[in-house]
C-alpha cells in the first residue's frame, strides 16, 4: 500500500479533477459525455488510489481476457456488441485503469505481455480446439445452453440425460482447473476506507472484529449456505473448450424443456427442495451495485467472458450432499446436440 503523504496528494489532485470537470459539466447545462461521466466518477470517489500496482494490473488483465474472444476462423477479435449486458462493469472500468496507470506513471509494458501469455495457449496446438469443434457453426448462437466436457461424460448426458450436480465448495478444490476453481459460497466486495488508510491505519473494528486494511479496502466476504449446482455457458465461446479441456460440447436447443425435465427430476429425489436456474450476473468487487444479490447467483467479473448459466438447488442441511451426485432427466435427443472433435 501507498504512503498516506502520496495517497494524500493523489487525493488532492482528483479533486482538482472533479472541480474541472464539475464545471465542465455545470457550463453545459449538467451534461458530459459518457466517457467524461465515468472520469468524474472516478474523481469523485478514487477507490483504487491505495491499491498496490499489482492490484490494479490484476484488473486490468482480467479487462482485457474478458474483452478478447476467438472467432469461426481461429483470430483473436473484440467481443461484439452482444456482450453489452456486462458493458455497466467493463467501461466503466477501463476508464479508471486508465486513469489511476496515468498517475502511476503509464501502464507497464509487462502487462500486455502477461495478457498475451494467457491467449497463446488455445495456439499451442495449431488450430484452436474450439475453433475445430464448433466448425460450420455461427459465431453465436441464442437462446440455448452449451456443456462443455469430455465425450465419454456428453454422450450419457445426450442419451440418458445424466446429469452431475455437484455440491458448491466443491469448486474451490485446488485441483481444479483455473477457468473452473471459485469459492461458489463466498462473493466478496472491496470497501475503500479513505480516512483510515490517510491514517496510516493497518487494521481496524468491524462488527466488532479486527479487520486488516488489504489495499486500503475492507474486504468484506458475503456467504451463503451450501448448494448443489449444474453449470453450462449461455453461448459456443471457441475459447471455453481449451479452458475446461473439453473435446466435446453439448448444446441444448430448447432451455426451458431443459429445465422442466430438471426440476421435475429435483422434485422426484429431492422433495421440497428450491431451485434457481438463469444467466450469472458479473459483479466488481469495488462496485457495490450488486452486493445485495444471491451470492449463487453472481460470480467475480474475472469470469465474465465465460458466459454462465446455472441451475442451482438448495436442499435441507441435513440432506446436503457431501460428493456429487448424479440425477437423470431422460434422453435430451430431442432438444439436444452433441458436437465431437
Amino acid at each position: 500500500m501507498i504512503s498516506p503523504s502520496l495517497a494524500r496528494s493523489k487525493l488532492e489532485y482528483w479533486n482538482k479533477r472533479l472541480n474541472v470537470a464539475n464545471k465542465k459539466m455545470e457550463a453545459n447545462n449538467g451534461h458530459l459525455r459518457q466517457s467524461e461521466l465515468w472520469e468524474r466518477e472516478y474523481f469523485e470517489a478514487p477507490y483504487l488510489t491505495f491499491a498496490s500496482d499489482e492490484y490494479i494490473a490484476e484488473r486490468m488483465i482480467d479487462h482485457f481476457h474478458n474483452n478478447v474472444r476467438l472467432t469461426s476462423k481461429g483470430k483473436l477479435s473484440i467481443r461484439s456488441v452482444r456482450f453489452d449486458q456486462s458493458s455497466h462493469i467493463l467501461l466503466p472500468l477501463f476508464t479508471h485503469l486508465n486513469l489511476e496507470f496515468s498517475i502511476r506513471g503509464g501502464l507497464p509494458t509487462d502487462i500486455l505481455s502477461k495478457s498475451n501469455e494467457a491467449l497463446e495457449k488455445y495456439f499451442v496446438n495449431g488450430t484452436p480446439t474450439g475453433v475445430r469443434l464448433f466448425n460450420g457453426q455461427p459465431e453465436t448462437i441464442a437462446n440455448v445452453i452449451v456443456k462443455f466436457g469430455k465425450k465419454q461424460h456428453l454422450e450419457p448426458m445426450l442419451s440418458q440425460g445424466r446429469l452431475r450436480l455437484t455440491p458448491a465448495n466443491f469448486y474451490s478444490n485446488g485441483s481444479l482447473l483455473k477457468a473452473m476453481q471459485d469459492l461458489e459460497t463466498e462473493r466478496w466486495f472491496h470497501d475503500p476506507q479513505f480516512t483510515l488508510a490517510l491514517k496510516g491505519q493497518k487494521t481496524a473494528k468491524l462488527g466488532g472484529y479486527e479487520v486488516e486494511l488489504e489495499d486500503g479496502f475492507f474486504k468484506i466476504p458475503y456467504s451463503c449456505p451450501e448448494y448443489l449446482l449444474w453449470s453450462a455457458c449461455n453461448d459456443i465461446d471457441r475459447r471455453l473448450p481449451d479452458d475446461f479441456s473439453a473435446d466435446a460440447a453439448l448444446i441444448i436447443k430448447s432451455p426451458q424443456k431443459f429445465v422442466a425435465r430438471l426440476k421435475e427430476c429435483i422434485a422426484k429425489s429431492m422433495p421440497n427442495t428450491p431451485t434457481w436456474f438463469g444467466n450469472v450476473t458479473y459483479y466488481d468487487p469495488c462496485s457495490f451495485i450488486d452486493m445485495k444479490r444471491r451470492p449463487e447467483t453472481i460470480k467475480h467479473f474475472s469470469f465474465l467472458y465465460q458466459q454462465e448459466w446455472r441451475f442451482c438447488s438448495f436442499p435441507p442441511e441435513n440432506q446436503m450432499p457431501t460428493e456429487p451426485i448424479e440425477i437423470s432427466v431422460g434422453s435430451l435427443d430431442d432438444i439436444a446436440e452433441l458436437l465431437t472433435l
